[in-house]
């Protein structure tokens, strides 16, 4: 009786020991801000996102019916943007943004009364001293005008300006064109979860009346939920954890009729975990690969960014199974090891005598 309850509790054990390491392997992982901060950099992903972003944006048939704005065409416009905005920018908020959200689902803390601010300030400042900076340099590139020309230019700056009229200076230039107020429409700063909740417009004063859209207060719910959920599972590993150790010294209990009989059982259920564990591990990959990443769509974004995402899934997924496969090779050893000594010693060696 006492060897069948043990073999009961010894099957239990050998299939929540396996959960509960694939469980902490996904906690120790998915759960890190730096996880996803070095694989943004690793994949290259903020250029790529700005490379993705100015193709849609200067391909659009609004930007190629506008023609050619004063001293600049679009090409050169869209050479400044991507001066301006840089991936090392856009790095540094991003990496804001993640440690915000780690925060907040480490904490209690509303959604809604996370503050997630972007700063505009240093990016005008940088707009502002190249636009001026490059405006110079090309109008002073230009040729003097001759009188046809300026017979053109006195009708205004109409498209690509190919002249520059004697005696005009790019100081006096920019007493007609100002920069700096046009930049100066921008804010100051970016309140993310203001814009998202619909309690803020993009520089505009804050209206109390705004309500808040439907479909961000649904996400704001969902994700409330979902880190809810994802922290119960937390405490309920900690318990499984709880359980496998009184399964474990029942199990020692159960079958303590001698030292080879409790080395044979320990043996016994690390080398069946150790074997599930790993042999898990060598089909998790397979498996991934052919129903979630080979089925991955997502309209609308090109295909390398959908290459980039897919890479770093692939990445998460081999932290996730490296440390299982670690883990399934030492649970094989050790248990093979255990079990071997446990034909070893004599059978007559009891725990009896020894008391």
């Amino acid at each position: 009786m006492r060897k069948f309850f043990a073999a009961i509790l010894t099957l239990i054990f050998v299939i929540l020991l396996p959960i509960a390491l694939y469980a902490q392997s996904i906690k120790s992982t998915v759960f890190k801000p730096a996880f996803y901060k070095s694989e943004l950099v690793k994949h290259s992903i903020y250029q790529k996102v700005l490379d993705e972003i100015s193709r849609q944006l200067f391909a659009s048939e609004m930007v190629e019916s506008m023609g050619e704005i004063p001293l600049f065409s679009v090409d050169e416009v869209q050479g400044i943007l991507e001066e301006i905005i840089t991936p090392d920018w856009l790095q540094e908020n991003v990496e804001m943004v993640i440690d915000k959200a780690f925060t907040w689902f480490n904490s209690d803390q509303d959604i809604q009364e996370v503050e997630i601010i972007i700063s505009l300030v240093d990016l005008k400042n940088q707009a502002v001293e190249i636009l001026n900076s490059t405006m110079t340099k090309k109008f002073d590139s230009l040729p003097e005008c001759n009188p046809q020309d300026l017979e053109r230019l006195s009708e205004g700056f109409e498209g690509g300006s190919t002249c520059r009229p004697l005696g005009i200076t790019a100081d006096n230039l920019r007493q007609y064109i100002d920069i700096t107020e046009f930049i100066d429409i921008l804010p100051d700063q970016l309140d993310v979860m203001g814009l998202l909740s619909g309690e803020v417009t993009f520089g505009e004063v804050e209206d109390e009346n705004v309500q808040a859209p439907f479909e961000a207060d649904e996400i704001f719910k969902m994700l409330t939920e979902w880190r809810r959920m994802i922290h119960l599972a937390f405490l309920a590993l900690n318990f499984l954890y709880v359980l496998l150790a009184v399964f474990f010294v029942l199990i020692i209990v159960l079958v303590m009729k001698s030292v080879r009989s409790v080395i044979r059982w320990a043996g016994f259920n690390l080398l069946i975990s150790g074997i599930i564990l790993f042999i898990s591990a060598l089909l998790a990959r397979d498996l991934f690969e052919r129903y979630v990443l080979a089925n991955m769509e997502m309209g609308g974004i090109s295909a390398v960014l959908v290459s980039a995402l897919q890479s770093i899934l692939r990445d998460l997924l081999t932290a996730i199974i490296g440390v299982i496969r670690i883990e399934g090779v030492i649970g094989l050893v050790l248990g093979f090891i255990l079990f071997a000594i446990s034909f070893i010693i004599k059978k007559k060696f009891k725990l009896a005598n020894h008391r």
